[in-house]
């Protein structure tokens, strides 16, 4: 699991986490942090985890760039 592995007495190391960017949908949407939670639930390090709330719809009204796939 993102560069963690299992232990023995089921918990998790995390000693080489990978740096994981959430980027949700947009501020109505919980999936991401669910994840984040649950993530941090099983020991995942805090400072490895890096997460975007406001989806498309805050990137295009910050005039941010977009490519759209044609």
């Amino acid at each position: 699991l993102l560069g963690g592995k299992p232990l023995e007495n089921g918990d998790w190391d995390f000693e080489n986490a990978a740096q994981l960017l959430l980027f949700c949908n947009g501020p109505w949407c919980g999936q991401s942090p669910r994840a984040i939670s649950n993530l941090l639930e099983v020991g995942y390090p805090a400072e490895r985890l890096y997460y975007y709330r406001g989806g498309m719809q805050s990137w295009v009204s910050l005039c941010l760039s977009v490519l759209v796939p044609g």
